[in-house]
């Protein structure tokens, strides 16, 4: 059987005692995975039981409701957005830069988009919490999107501009 001397226990109580007074590391918030499974960085402001569940899956909370003309399908939406992993990561924005335009319900954008806007208001800001499915899925969009994440979009519908025959924007 083997002893330890005076010094090695010293030195393993020491360890010991540091370990126990060091801060334990903070709670990684996963990315990947359905809405309801996750738990989202709160800087995000994400309440999955005060916001409405649609069938598809895709969660729509109008942070604020507009007063001008409704998105439909085939409107071009004009918007500003930005885009959280479900940890707080900022993975895309359009502030500070142009608005984004799209044509609502053809699949510029992914599903989340074609959905979560139709029938928005002009003036309009709404947070939507998309599952894989509706986002990028089993793909991903590296390096800023893992694969199978759950995206958090706050959407603000800028305006309806009208496309010209030629699909051009006006």
């Amino acid at each position: 059987m083997q002893t330890f001397s005076r010094f090695s226990w010293r030195a393993l109580a020491a360890v010991a005692l540091l370990a126990a007074c060091q801060e334990a590391p903070p709670a990684r918030v996963e990315v990947s995975g359905q809405p309801e499974d996750l738990k989202f960085a709160p800087a995000l402001g994400v309440t999955l039981d005060s916001t409405e569940k649609r069938p598809s899956g895709l969660y729509v909370h109008d942070v604020v409701v507009g007063t001008g003309p409704v998105a439909d399908s085939m409107s071009t939406a004009e918007v500003h957005y930005t885009g959280w992993l479900a940890d707080g990561t900022i993975f895309d924005s359009s502030r500070g830069k142009e608005t984004f335009r799209f044509t609502v319900g053809i699949g510029q954008v992914i599903q989340a988009w074609d959905e979560g806007v139709r029938g928005m208001r002009v003036g309009g800001k709404r947070l939507l919490v998309v599952p894989p499915k509706l986002g990028y899925g089993d793909i991903g969009m590296a390096p800023v999107i893992p694969r199978m994440a759950t995206l958090v979009f706050e959407v603000e519908l800028v305006g309806l501009p009208q496309a010209s025959p030629t699909g051009l924007r006006k």
